[in-house]
């Protein structure tokens, strides 16, 4: 039987689970831009302010996510998904009134971290529970439908978020920007857990019926991650893909706004060419992935963005910059969807969030260290020279990755 994208949706589990996850994805996405409209208006857009909000929503993956990924094998993940979403709700609905009555931003970092601890129990049980919603030969065409409504809500929710907050109607209502995009962001929360709250999955295996924690079932998951091959292979990927999304952020945003002088428009339409080039790879991709091995398509398509880094270490002109970004999203959007379809195949009910939480705190440690590392190379050397190193050291480890997943494979053939 063929698996392709209509295939998957057509059951009903799974495309309330995709509404659901899409519209909760926007819903974070714009509150990343609401809350950059209230720094704006309670500290003048403060650089320390907006610093201090980025630790807090990326301290929950960082402390948070093996542990999380321990409770989620242990909890019902039906259950997560909807108080996730409804305590979202709850908090971000809160937000504007506590601003408002102490007139100053102490409270909103307390707010932020809960609101992205949450995020953390959403996205690891959003990923554990997809086995659960489509047969086992439809995973990857699920994960291509699953990443195509991320980046869709992504683009919608970093696009649209300016325009809502900025709508001259609120003004009119004796509102700011910022109290109607909490408002509009905490409904968009309160409705994924609605959707979320019709899925008829009545339950999902956990580890143990009294869901409480052990330090024992992390050691576990840590020695598998460390252990087996095809996590082992996913972890080191996912590593290597974290040193891509950091020069992105650090280097490409910089060669766009200053070294080209795009200003901030151009880092956004370049970002949306990227994402063009992400969705039309996700239907291709889900279309025809079924009919390749996974690792080696992870392992070549980070080694053709490495060789693109390169590449566009070089570029001087608006079309080329445009070229290559479509390129760089197309080769980039299969590498996610195989790594979480290799780990759903792979792992047993009762690990899956173990390892993906141990994969999101890794990614976003990995993350955090190489923004930091690529900001101090840069500063010492210059961002073309930079991008040039990693786009070298990306592709050189993407090749000896793809030479060991091709030997993996004959090997896996042969036995066969």
């Amino acid at each position: 039987m063929k698996f392709d994208f209509l295939t998957v949706l057509r059951s009903s589990n799974f495309r309330i689970f995709t509404a659901a996850q899409t519209i909760s994805q926007f819903g974070e996405k714009l509150f990343h831009i609401v809350l950059i409209s209230l720094v704006g208006a309670y500290a003048e857009g403060s650089p320390s302010v907006l610093a201090k909000v980025a630790i807090a929503f990326t301290l929950p993956a960082i402390v948070c996510a093996p542990f999380v990924g321990t409770l989620v094998d242990r909890w019902n993940r039906r259950t997560i998904l909807i108080a996730s979403d409804g305590l979202r709700f709850a908090l971000i609905a809160l937000l504007p009134f506590v601003i408002l009555q102490r007139g100053t931003l102490s409270l909103l970092y307390p707010f932020v971290f809960g609101v992205f601890l949450l995020a953390v129990f959403f996205n690891i049980s959003k990923l554990s529970i997809i086995p659960n919603l489509v047969a086992h030969r439809g995973l990857l065409a699920a994960n291509s439908v699953s990443l195509f409504g991320i980046r869709l809500a992504t683009i919608c929710g970093m696009v649209l978020g300016g325009y809502i907050v900025d709508w001259s109607i609120w003004r009119k209502a004796h509102f700011e920007g910022w109290q109607a995009g909490f408002i509009i962001n905490a409904f968009l929360f309160l409705t994924s857990a609605t959707l979320l709250a019709r899925m008829a999955l009545t339950s999902t295996p956990s580890g143990r019926s009294n869901g409480q924690y052990s330090f024992s079932d992390l050691r576990a998951a840590f020695r598998m991650a460390l252990q087996e091959r095809v996590v082992r292979f996913v972890m080191l990927s996912a590593f290597l893909l974290c040193l891509i999304g950091a020069s992105i952020y650090v280097l490409v945003v910089n060669l766009v706004q200053q070294e080209l002088a795009k200003g901030t428009t151009g880092v956004s339409w370049t970002a949306g060419i990227l994402a063009c080039g992400t969705l039309l790879s996700a239907l291709v991709y889900g279309h025809v992935g079924r009919r390749l091995d996974k690792a080696p398509v992870v392992s070549a398509c980070l080694a053709v963005v490495g060789v693109l880094l390169v590449v566009l270490s070089r570029v001087t002109s608006t079309s080329s910059l445009i070229i290559v970004s479509f390129l760089g999203g197309f080769f980039l959007a299969p590498v996610p969807i195989a790594q979480d379809t290799l780990l759903h195949e792979r792992l047993d009910e009762k690990m899956r969030g173990r390892i993906f939480g141990i994969r999101d705190f890794g990614v976003n440690l990995f993350f955090a260290v190489g923004s930091l590392t690529l900001g101090l190379i840069s500063s010492a050397t210059s961002t073309r020279l930079a991008m040039f190193i990693m786009g070298s050291l990306i592709g050189t480890g993407s090749t000896i990755l793809l030479l060991i997943s091709i030997r993996s494979v004959y090997a896996t053939h042969a036995s066969a």
